[in-house]
């Protein structure tokens, strides 16, 4: 009996497991491929007709106005079996508009402390030309969705997240770690990411959507010390809603 002490955190501490599978799926289901021009980053399905990713992703396809110059493509369902032997056919949806945008802060490029600007928040809500939440991914199947922001979701150092991603421009991949440092504009991770990962959702143990994946150093603040680093969902939404964005 003296083996079997649970130490946890004070809320239930357990998920059941087809509950968590499902919902895991349709987080898969909302999470897109970003492309635009030789770039690639990730992005996710946020509201009906609306995806979120990092600004810096799509920027080369934007002019002084936030006006998109060239096309920029959320591509859903690009997956890989388990031997790699077979790609899902992939449902290609083009972004006409860009609702809300912010940029990045120039210490994001940099290794160093987090920003604490909110004015700085590496974020485009990107309007598709036409809604596919209530389509089936597949057949008959059940619509496909999208993933409700989890806007006051509290990220603590330590807790566990995972990401769903196209690091690389390679089909969908996920990878779990957890959160280093918080901040009210910042927080850091160790989840594997390379570029094509930027925009793509942070999910916390019990799949909310907390943040979005932006950057990352190979040489941080400690010699020898890397670090990822997203973007907390609370003031981005906050930013989107003051700037009309109804979401």
């Amino acid at each position: 009996a003296g083996l079997e002490v649970l130490v946890s955190r004070p809320d239930n501490p357990y998920q059941d497991v087809d509950a968590f599978m499902a919902g895991f799926a349709k987080c898969g289901a909302a999470v897109c491929q970003v492309l635009v021009g030789g770039m690639t980053g990730t992005g996710t399905l946020i509201a009906p007709g609306i995806v979120i990713t990092n600004r810096h992703v799509v920027a080369a396809a934007m002019d002084a106005n936030d006006k998109l110059t060239q096309p920029a493509t959320c591509r859903f369902d690009f997956k890989t079996n388990a031997s790699r032997s077979y790609t899902t056919p992939a449902t290609d949806i083009m972004a006409r508009q860009v609702l809300s945008s912010s940029p990045h802060d120039s210490s994001d490029t940099v290794p160093g402390p987090m920003t604490t600007s909110i004015a700085a928040l590496d974020y485009a809500m990107l309007k598709l030309e036409r809604e596919i939440d209530a389509i089936p991914v597949a057949g008959q199947g059940d619509p496909r969705g999208f993933v409700n922001p989890a806007s006051g979701a509290t990220v603590l150092a330590d807790s566990g997240v995972l990401i769903l991603q196209h690091p690389g421009g390679q089909p969908m991949k996920v990878d779990l770690g957890s959160v280093t440092d918080t901040a009210p504009a910042r927080l850091r991770h160790t989840v594997n990411t390379e570029p094509g990962s930027s925009g793509a959702p942070v999910f916390d143990a019990a799949l909310n959507m907390v943040a979005i994946h932006h950057a990352g150093q190979n040489n941080g603040p400690a010699p020898g010390q890397t670090y990822n680093q997203a973007i907390p969902l609370g003031p981005i939404l906050a930013h989107a809603r003051n700037a009309g964005v109804a979401i």
